[in-house]
């Protein structure tokens, strides 16, 4: 009894250790105003030369435009066999090029959904680029819009990531679930059908939860979520697993107005940008990180937890273990619901739980791993 108390406690620490992690302070300073051509900034990508991209939302112009830190204008470029239906985001890969995401889906109806891809700016020797395009196509949505409930194929958060795109979802769905699903294209032209590749508790607020941006630091793999009054941080994840990794919260110093697009610039410092209000443009905001713990969380080679989400049983694979393995699972309040010791790959009943987010400790000797797991 207890060893088993103290086991308990040791999992419980540990989880509040990370979650203290989680919670640490993004510090906001706004840098300019933006241009005037930009007054619903919703996209943002530092890309090619020194310029700072954006560009606008729905109904306005299929132009992108470059600015720097003072504000000033320098370069718009026209995709000409482009319309903005709704972009939402911008992404860019280690060559410069750019992916303007036309993937905003407020009301969950669209059927025309495309993501357009252009050379690096810096590159272009005319103010004028023809897109390459990407159209998607979400498997699982089957009714345009679906039921209020299901209502969660809005994307305005994209990235680049070792030559693909990912896509995380803004939750609209009533009453709100605050999930945000992640799909995965590769990064070339053509049509893609999607199935989503994972999914993400970000709170139950509608307020401050749902996810408007993306991006990902191509020098240090970490890869962020920005909702109203945070950024969620990924790092030490295994391939493009992002939710297996370790998790921090950054919570604003200050909340910005409509904030809607965020950007690395270097491994502490980004740039966002929100919209603009009453006829006055939005700001440029330098985003500070602090500077990074040294807690570490990463899955060890091969760990896997499957299905995610999960209505009956989950399974914990664990290659090359053949110990027993001591589960714990967690609630996001940090409540122990379950215990169990089982062998890598065998079922763990899950069916009685009440739907939510949990996480799966499983203990092995000295070594503490967390998979993360929605209950439908």
């Amino acid at each position: 009894m207890k060893i088993k108390f103290i086991t308990v406690v040791i999992i419980l620490c540990v989880l509040v250790l990370r979650l203290v992690a989680q919670n640490e302070v993004a510090t906001l300073r706004v840098v300019t105003r933006l241009p005037a051509d930009i007054m619903e900034s919703s996209g943002v990508a530092v890309a090619g030369s020194n310029l700072i991209w954006s560009h606008e939302d729905s109904g306005n112009e299929n132009k992108i435009f470059g600015f720097d830190t003072l504000g000033h204008l320098s370069r718009t470029i026209t995709l000409t066999n482009a319309s903005n239906v709704d972009w939402e985001d911008l992404a860019s890969d280690e060559d410069g090029n750019l992916f303007v995401a036309d993937l905003g889906n407020n009301s969950n109806t669209r059927t025309d959904l495309v993501i357009y891809k252009i050379p690096d700016p810096s590159t272009l020797t005319s103010n004028s680029a023809t897109a390459e395009e990407l159209h998607v196509t979400f498997a699982d949505q089957t009714a345009f819009p679906p039921p209020p409930s299901g209502r969660n194929f809005d994307v305005e958060a994209v990235i680049w990531h070792q030559g693909s795109l990912c896509l995380f979802t803004k939750d609209r769905s009533e009453p709100f679930s605050g999930i945000t699903k992640m799909y995965k294209l590769a990064d070339q032209p053509g049509t893609y059908l999607l199935m989503p590749e994972a999914t993400l508790f970000t709170g139950s607020d509608p307020n401050t939860d749902r996810v408007t941006s993306a991006d990902c630091n191509r020098a240090t793999g970490e890869m962020v979520l920005l909702t109203h009054n945070r950024l969620i941080s990924f790092t030490h994840y295994p391939s493009d697993r992002f939710f297996e990794g370790t998790m921090r919260e950054y919570f604003f110093n200050t909340l910005p107005g409509q904030n809607e697009a965020i950007a690395f610039v270097t491994a502490r410092k980004l740039y966002m940008t929100e919209e603009g209000a009453s006829g006055t443009g939005g700001h440029l905001y330098q985003v500070t990180l602090p500077a990074a713990t040294a807690i570490n969380t990463a899955l060890p080679a091969g760990w896997s937890l499957s299905p995610n989400p999960a209505s009956d049983c989950i399974r914990v694979e664990a290659p090359g273990c053949s110990r027993r393995l001591h589960i714990t699972l967690v609630g996001i309040t940090g409540t122990v619901v379950l215990e169990t010791h089982v062998v890598a790959g065998e079922p763990i009943p899950i069916a009685a739980l009440p739907s939510g987010c949990y996480i799966a400790v499983a203990l092995l000797g000295q070594q503490v791993v967390r998979l993360p797991f929605v209950k439908l």
